[in-house]
């Protein structure tokens, strides 16, 4: 090891030049890096403003356009993992797809029934004024177009009936009484 390598070792002309008072080479390499890390610090300062990340260090020297720091492989699974998901999309599409044409003709099967069923109603309403308007016709041509008795005409007919069932029941017991007489 040389005598400048030595660690901990106090060099020179104070802490910011870091160097050994022996000559002229010396001072001028610290002027450079002096420079070189004033150079850095602005370059970096207008990278920075201009919305790109840099780092500049004695080896590494990188830099990120944006702010995205992924690998090519990790970009390309991530559009793979998109094109699945539109695959995906696309089929639940294409399914929607076919249900909505199966909900559109079970619609027109159903319109149609709704249809029929209006047809019904309006032949079904027709049925039922028409018997409206036989309940409308008075009672009394209905009973005299069907010939149903009215109430007076029943009790008329009861009581006939019951004074020839006397009438009858007194003819048979004359007829009685005069064929074989006591």
């Amino acid at each position: 090891m040389d005598e400048k390598d030595k660690p901990g070792e106090a060099r020179g002309l104070g802490p910011r030049w870091n160097m050994k008072p022996q000559g002229q080479v010396q001072i001028s390499g610290v002027i450079l890096g002096e420079v070189l890390d004033a150079l850095r610090g602005a370059s970096i300062s207008l990278l920075r403003d201009l919305g790109i990340k840099a780092k500049l260090g004695p080896f590494d020297l990188s830099i990120a356009v944006g702010q995205s720091r992924e690998t090519v492989d990790e970009r390309l699974k991530k559009i793979d993992a998109a094109r699945q998901n539109m695959r995906e999309a696309l089929e639940a599409i294409d399914e929607l797809g076919i249900q909505a044409d199966r909900n559109k003709a079970e619609l027109s099967m159903l319109a149609t029934a709704i249809a029929a069923a209006k047809d019904q109603k309006s032949t079904l309403i027709t049925e039922a004024q028409a018997l409206e308007a036989l309940k409308a016709i008075e009672t009394e041509a209905v009973r005299k177009a069907l010939g149903v008795p009215t109430k007076a005409q029943r009790w008329a007919e009861r009581g006939i009936a019951f004074l020839l069932g006397v009438l009858g029941s007194y003819v048979a017991s004359v007829l009685w009484q005069m064929t074989w007489p006591q």
